[in-house]
């Protein structure tokens, strides 16, 4: 379970808009160094938000996605790609596939930061820094 955070700045208006995310998943060790995972995710992007109230609509700009992935486990590191499409999206705003790429620490045992960048095909929406614990 991790949270996720980032303050994503809008080039048209110049503001900062807040994201927010939770995330929950399964991660399976396959090999020394790798994992596979499975992840849920839902946001709350109030940039997303701005630009639905731009554009004259009346939609929820929450959004859920479904992602699988593979990580390299490099002792207190992780570094991970997931993809995945969003299974709720009543904006239907940017691509329904996404992808995230990041890298964790592992603090202690249970606990792990980190960053993290998502994407809609070959273009970055935001960066994110996640504050998680594992089971």
């Amino acid at each position: 379970m991790s949270y996720l955070y980032f303050p994503k700045k809008i080039l048209a208006n110049s503001k900062y808009f807040t994201v927010f995310g939770i995330i929950t998943g399964i991660s399976q060790q396959v090999g020394r160094m790798s994992a596979l995972t499975v992840d849920l995710e839902w946001m709350w992007d109030h940039s997303l938000k701005w630009e639905i109230e731009q554009l004259d609509k009346d939609k929820n700009y929450q959004r859920g996605g479904l992602l699988v992935g593979h990580e390299f486990l490099m002792g207190r590191f992780t570094f991970s790609q997931k993809i995945g499409p969003y299974i709720y999206d009543s904006v239907k705003y940017d691509d329904p596939v996404y992808q995230t790429y990041g890298i964790n620490f592992h603090a202690t045992k249970n606990i792990f930061t980190g960053i993290h960048i998502k994407a809609h095909r070959h273009i970055a929406d935001f960066m994110s820094i996640k504050l998680g614990w594992t089971f």
